[in-house]
């Protein structure tokens, strides 16, 4: 173990080791745009895009990072018609690809060796170059071994998107209405594994003090490797939208839109995922590669719209608006459905004392699993996605009033709140109650040991005020200073990387100030356009030396 235990380089016994870690990341871009006009009504255009970007995720245990190599590839094809002074019709095709993979520094041509897990001589927890890498081990209040960025990896994505969308737009008399259809197919394809070498995890319950136990050998849990295996996700999103900007009067603008979300129910790309049935007594379909629709259907996803903005005497103006916004699930939720079994079967066993001693038949480094037929009940874990599973949605307002002040300044007193619902957490309802004797045993479904189920059930809320100072190009100075009070709210800010609820069964335990909460924000900005050289009668100097800005 010594060989990727990072040891301490300053004094003391808490926070003594130091280091900086760097962030070279390189990136290579390129664009192209084609543009041409037939006529005076007709209007292609065609723009292609490409960007190799690698993200080095650096670690303070330098046996702990990892690489990202990431590719994507867009193009969009475009179609403007103009049919008359008071109809256009716009149409566009876009594709995205990317792909992103993680590569620990255990990978064959990085850093270290891609035996190094084997060669910790932990049975059952081999490694090789297909699986690189350390198994995670975890000792609470000190700095973990094979986790942080290299605990999943590697891991290997394909991300696509294909749009289609067209919008027309009519003027009469004083509306400027559009409507129209906005569909696109999302694409995960992924090749991973949240525990690809399995983990312990020491928490001191047989000494009292982690680091001892890690000594000794002794986890409180341990969790088996598993295999990376090839799944995905794939779902078609249809949206439908109107909107109407109406200029009631020369002081009064009302904005009305209305928008439908229909995304349909995603489902494996390969066929290879199971979930649990309803009853949770077992894995579906039972017959694999076979795709089935991981949840129901969620069609009640109307989305009203409404702004409004009314010009006062004495130079005032307010500006408001309400409006309803759907967030469709994210597609790597579903990939997670390979780790159940006949793809990936993973077990958690877990080391308890029996009267304050530890039993003979204990679990340890040397001797991590049990052996088949003994007194342990191997039990897999279980991923599984909730029946019921809407999609995430925000309810947003704003109210502003503003005053034109001297010449081309202003300043605006602006409200802004949102209150999102729907949002989505892991929740582990096999959890069990505090008490003594074995974990599993006490388990809810002792089919199972831990059961991950995907849900949206969590919730935040935002509300600002903020105080804006504009200054708009006034002898070459433009300025801006805005001053913000806002309150957030949240439920395990980021729940799905590993900020859990206390009580699983009792989220709003946790509402509370989000991880991101900023009371008080303040930003200031200047621009000035430096006056040297813009009215000389030189081309040369005016554009070599003119025309520049400090900022």
């Amino acid at each position: 173990m010594r060989g990727v235990v990072t040891l301490p380089n300053g004094t003391g016994l808490l926070q003594n080791y130091n280091t900086n870690v760097a962030a070279n990341n390189s990136s290579r871009q390129y664009v192209g745009r084609l543009d041409q006009s037939i006529g005076e009504n007709n209007r292609f255009f065609f723009r292609y895009v490409t960007n190799t970007t690698t993200l080095l995720n650096e670690n303070s245990n330098p046996f702990n990072g990892s690489e990202q190599p990431v590719g994507d590839r867009n193009y969009v094809i475009g179609y403007t018609r103009i049919f008359s002074s008071a109809i256009v019709n716009d149409f566009r095709y876009g594709n995205q690809r990317t792909t992103i993979d993680a590569l620990n520094f255990f990978t064959p041509g990085k850093r270290f060796p891609a035996t190094a897990g084997t060669d910790l001589g932990i049975p059952g927890f081999t490694t090789s170059a297909d699986n690189p890498g350390l198994p995670s081990l975890g000792i609470t209040n000190y700095m973990a071994i094979g986790g942080q960025n290299m605990s999943s990896t590697n891991w290997f994505q394909q991300d696509a998107t294909h749009q289609i969308s067209n919008t027309t737009s009519f003027l009469k008399s004083a509306h400027n209405i559009a409507a129209g259809i906005d569909s696109r197919k999302v694409i995960t394809n992924r090749s991973a594994n949240n525990n690809p070498r399995g983990g312990f995890g020491f928490n001191g319950q047989l000494t009292g003090y982690a680091p001892a136990d890690f000594i000794l050998g002794v986890p409180q849990n341990i969790t088996t490797p598993g295999p990376l295996f090839p799944g995905g996700g794939e779902q078609w999103r249809y949206g439908f939208f109107v909107q109407d900007k109406w200029q009631v009067s020369n002081r009064l603008t009302l904005t009305l839109g209305l928008r439908y979300e229909l995304p349909i129910v995603p489902q494996s790309t390969t066929g290879n995922g199971t979930i649990l049935n309803p009853e949770q007594t077992a894995f579906i379909p039972s017959t694999v590669p076979q795709k089935i629709p991981y949840h129901q259907a969620d069609r009640n996803n109307w989305a009203p719209r409404f702004g409004f903005a009314y010009r006062m005497p004495s130079k005032f103006v307010i500006r408001g608006g309400f409006g309803l916004y759907y967030n469709p699930n994210q597609m790597n939720t579903f990939t997670l459905a390979t780790t159940n079994p006949p793809f990936s079967t993973i077990f958690t066993f877990n080391n308890s004392l029996v009267n304050g001693i530890l039993p003979s038949n204990a679990l340890t480094l040397s001797n991590p699993l049990p052996a088949a037929g003994g007194s342990v009940t191997a039990r897999p874990n279980a991923f599984h996605v909730s029946p019921y599973l809407p999609n995430g949605a925000m309810n947003q307002w704003s109210l502003s009033i503003e005053r034109g002040l001297w010449r081309s300044a202003g300043i605006a007193l602006e409200y802004l709140g949102n209150h999102a619902y729907h949002l989505d957490r892991s929740f582990y309802p096999n959890t069990p109650a505090p008490g003594p004797g074995n974990i599993n045993d006490r388990r809810p479904n002792t089919r199972f040991a831990s059961i991950r189920v995907i849900q949206n059930d969590l919730i935040s809320n935002y509300n600002g005020m903020s105080v804006v100072y504009r200054q708009n190009g006034f002898k070459g100075l433009t300025t801006l200073f805005s001053y913000t009070f806002s309150k957030t709210l949240d439920i395990s800010t980021d729940s799905n990387s590993g900020s859990n609820v206390m009580d699983p069964f009792n989220w709003r335990l946790d509402y509370g100030l989000a991880g991101w909460d900023i009371r008080h924000r303040t930003v200031a900005s200047y621009n000035y356009e430096l006056p040297f050289f813009a009215n000389t009668s030189s081309k040369l100097l005016k554009n070599a030396l003119g025309g520049w800005q400090m900022n």
